[in-house]
C-alpha cells in the first residue's frame, strides 16, 4: 500500500488517493531497464542459511511512512527477525517527508552502519543511495521498488496476484459468463494486474468482458466505481446478465458491491473479487455475500524476508536477486475469519462431526510419485479426523475407475475422491450423483459432477517464472519459449507468459517452440534449441529460455552446454521442479528456477474440502488452489532437505 503512495507522485496528482488505499507489489515499470548487473528473482518464505555470524550488526531502517499500517507490519516482521539475530536496529521515520530520507541516509552512513533498509521509492532518494554506494554501505528495499543502487527489493508479485483472482472468477463461472473489469492502466503496479486478467479471461471463449472501466480514484475508487457499476447494472437489467466483477484493487470491488446491493440484485449471484484484502474487503468477504475473494500480501513476511536478505549479504554472499517475492494469500469466506494470513483451506477448517466418515480414494496412478505424495498428505490429514479411508488403485486402467466408483457408491461411502480426468469417468460420476454421494477431485480437473477439484494454479505458476525471466533480464532481452498448446494444463501456462512478456516492450520472443513429447520433450527440445543457437551465434543474442514444463528446459540446457555457450548467462526456467530440474538448479548453472507444487498439501487440502462439505457447508470453489513454491539457487538446498 505504501509504495503506491510514493510512486504515484511520479504520475498525476489525481492518483494520490488510490496510492493510499491500494496495496503495492514492488513491480517496476516494464519499460525500465535498471542496470547491466546480473539479477535474478526468487520467491521465499525466509530462513535462508548463511555462513558466519552477523550478531551485533548495525542496521538503519528509514521510511517516511511509519504512520501507515502496512509499514508498521513490515517493521514488526523486520524487528522480530532482527532481534533473533542480535542486531542493533535504528528505525528512522521522516513523517511523510520523502526528501528528508536523503539526509537521514547520509547521517547513518556517517555513523558507520553496516546496512540500510528503505521503504520509499528509490528513484526519489537517489542522491542518498549514491552517498551510501560511495561509502560501501549496502541498501535494501522493503517494498520500495527496484533500483541499480539497491542490493535487492523484497515485495509481492502483482502478476501472480491477478492470476489468482482471475482464475477464481473463471472457475466460479464454470468458464462461461459476462464480466465487468475495473482497471487502472495509468499506474504500472495496477496495470500489470489487468494484463494478466485480460489474458486469462481471453483464454475462455465463453467469458465475455462487457465493460473495462477505469474509475476516478479521488477516494481510492469507491464512489466512481459505484456510479459506473450502477450504469452497467441499468444497461444489463436481466438476472444472470452479469456474472462477475473483477477489480484490480479492492476499492472498485467495494463500490461495485454497494451498487449491486443498492439495486437489490445481490441475490443474482454476481461474484466480486478484488486485490489487497484491505479491512473493508475482508469484512465484506466474511459476511458471505457477493464479495467473495481478494489477495492479501504478507507484510510481516516482507519485513522478515528483508532481514534474511540483509543477513545473507553481510555474511559474504553475493546477492543475485534483484527482486525477491514473498508469497501472498487468496482470502475467501473459507479463511477470512482467520484474517489475511491463511494460505490454505486446510488451515482453519472445522473438523467436528466427521469422525468415522467412510471415504474412498480411487486412482489409476498409484505407481506415480506425485500420486503417492497426494495420498501421503490425504491419509495423514484423514487419520487426524478418524476417517476410514479406502484407497483403490486400478493400476493404470482408467476405465476400471468407473466400476470402482459404482462399487463404493453401492457400499454407501460418505464421499469419493478421484485422481483421474473426470471426463474419462463421467459414467461413474453420474452413478455417484444419482446416489447422492459427493465426489471430489484431487488434481483431477474440474467437472460439474465434482464438488470441487484441489490442484495447483497453472496460470499463477507461469506468472512466477515469466516474471523471474523479465526481472532477470531487467526488462530487456531475447527469449525462446517452449510451449505445448494441445494440452490445456500446459497451454494456460503459455497464455500468461505471453501476456507478461508482451507487457515489456524491450523483450522479444525470438521463437515459440512446440516440441515433440515422446520422451517428455527433452530430446526434441534439445534439437530445436540447437537450431536456435545456430541461428543466433552472437553472445548475448539469446537472453533466456522460458519453458512451460521442465523437460524442454532440460533439453535447452543440454544444447547450450553442448554448444559451449553456458558462460553467456542464458537464463533457463521451467515449471514442476522435477528431480532433474532441481539438480540442475542446485548446480548453479543456466537452469535457474522452476515451480514446485505442494503434492502433500493438495492431499491435505482435499481432506479439508471434504470435511467442509460433510459438515454441511456449501462449497463455492469449483477449483481449490494450493500454493506453490518457486525453487531457485537461493532456496534449493532448503527445498531439497524438505523433500
Amino acid at each position: 500500500m505504501n509504495k503506491i503512495v510514493r510512486q504515484l507522485t511520479l504520475f498525476i496528482v489525481v492518483l494520490v488517493s488510490l496510492s493510499v488505499l491500494v496495496g503495492c507489489t514492488g513491480q517496476s515499470s516494464p519499460s525500465e531497464r535498471e542496470d547491466d548487473s546480473p539479477s535474478t528473482i526468487t520467491e521465499t518464505e525466509g530462513g535462508q542459511e548463511t555462513n558466519g555470524s552477523t550478531a551485533g550488526s548495525k542496521v538503519a531502517v528509514i521510511t517516511p511512512y511509519l504512520a501507515q499500517p502496512g509499514t508498521q507490519f513490515y517493521l514488526e516482521g523486520f524487528e522480530a527477525a532482527a532481534t533473533d539475530k542480535e542486531w542493533d536496529v535504528n528505525v528512522i521515520d521522516t513523517a511523510g517527508d520523502v526528501a528528508a530520507v536523503i539526509s537521514r541516509i547520509e547521517d547513518v552512513v556517517n555513523q558507520g552502519v553496516d546496512a540500510i533498509v528503505i521503504n520509499v521509492d528509490p528513484a526519489q532518494v537517489a542522491a542518498g543511495l549514491e552517498v551510501a554506494a560511495d561509502a560501501g554501505v549496502p541498501v535494501f528495499g522493503m517494498d520500495s521498488g527496484t533500483d541499480p543502487l539497491l542490493v535487492t527489493n523484497v515485495t509481492s508479485n502483482g502478476y501472480a496476484m491477478a492470476a489468482e483472482t482471475a482464475t477464481y472468477v473463471a472457475n466460479r463461472l464454470d468458464g462461461a459468463g459476462r464480466v465487468v473489469m475495473f482497471v487502472f492502466d495509468p499506474f504500472p503496479p495496477v496495470q500489470i494486474r489487468g494484463v494478466v486478467a485480460d489474458a486469462i479471461f481471453g483464454n475462455y471463449p465463453d467469458i465475455e468482458i462487457i465493460d473495462r472501466i477505469t474509475p476516478a480514484v479521488d477516494d481510492g475508487g469507491i464512489a466512481d466505481s459505484r456510479a459506473q457499476m450502477e450504469a452497467v447494472l441499468a444497461a444489463n437489467p436481466e438476472p444472470g446478465s452479469i456474472g462477475a466483477v473483477w477489480a484490480a484493487w479492492d476499492q472498485p470491488a467495494l463500490g461495485a458491491l454497494q451498487a449491486i446491493e443498492a439495486a437489490g440484485r445481490e441475490d443474482e449471484g454476481i461474484v466480486i473479487v478484488g486485490i489487497d484484502a484491505n479491512p473493508q474487503a475482508i469484512e465484506a468477504i466474511s459476511s458471505g455475500g457477493n464479495f467473495e475473494a481478494s489477495v492479501a500480501q504478507d507484510f510481516v513476511g516482507i519485513g522478515s524476508t528483508t532481514v534474511d536478505m540483509v543477513e545473507r549479504q553481510l555474511a559474504g554472499e553475493v546477492i543475485k536477486e534483484q527482486v525477491v517475492y514473498v508469497p501472498t494469500s487468496l482470502v475467501t469466506l473459507a479463511n477470512a475469519s482467520g484474517g489475511a494470513a491463511e494460505n490454505s483451506a486446510a488451515d482453519d477448517t472445522d473438523t467436528s462431526g466427521t469422525s468415522g466418515a467412510n471415504v474412498a480414494v480411487i486412482t489409476p496412478y498409484l505407481a506415480q510419485p506425485g500420486t503417492q505424495f497426494y495420498l501421503e498428505g490425504f491419509e495423514a490429514a484423514a487419520a487426524e479426523q478418524g476417517w476410514n479411508v479406502n484407497v483403490i488403485d486400478t493400476a493404470g486402467d482408467v476405465a476400471a475407475v468407473i466400476s470402482r466408483i459404482e462399487d463404493v457408491a453401492n457400499q454407501g461411502v460418505d464421499a469419493i475422491v478421484i485422481n483421474v480426468d473426470p471426463a474419462q469417468v463421467a459414467a461413474g460420476l453420474e452413478v455417484a450423483a444419482d446416489a447422492g454421494i459427493p465426489v471430489f477431485g484431487m488434481d483431477s480437473g474440474a467437472d460439474p459432477l465434482l464438488v470441487t477439484n484441489v490442484t495447483s494454479n497453472g496460470y499463477a505458476m507461469a506468472a512466477e517464472t515469466a516474471t523471474y525471466v523479465a526481472n532477470r533480464l531487467e526488462g530487456v532481452g531475447r527469449v525462446v519459449m517452449f510451449v505445448f498448446d494441445p494440452f490445456p494444463p500446459v497451454q494456460i501456462r503459455g497464455v500468461v507468459a505471453d501476456a507478461i512478456f508482451g507487457n515489456y516492450p524491450d523483450i522479444e520472443i525470438i521463437d515459440r517452440i512446440t516440441p515433440a513429447v515422446d520422451d517428455g520433450g527433452i530430446a526434441d527440445s534439445r534439437a530445436q534449441m540447437e537450431a536456435v543457437l545456430a541461428a543466433n551465434l552472437e553472445p548475448g543474442s539469446i537472453g533466456a529460455v522460458w519453458a512451460a514444463w521442465d523437460q524442454p528446459a532440460l533439453g535447452a540446457l543440454l544444447a547450450i552446454e553442448a554448444a559451449g555457450r553456458e558462460d553467456e548467462g542464458i537464463v533457463i526456467v521451467g515449471i514442476d521442479a522435477n528431480p532433474q530440474a532441481v539438480d540442475a538448479i542446485s548446480a548453479g548453472g543456466n537452469f535457474e528456477a522452476s515451480v514446485a507444487q505442494d503434492f502433500m498439501g493438495i492431499g491435505s487440502t482435499t481432506v479439508a474440502m471434504v470435511t467442509r462439505y460433510l459438515n454441511g457447508e456449501t462449497i463455492k470453489e469449483r477449483v481449490s488452489y494450493v500454493p506453490t513454491e518457486l525453487v531457485t539457487v537461493g532456496n534449493v538446498s532448503a527445498y531439497m532437505a524438505e523433500e
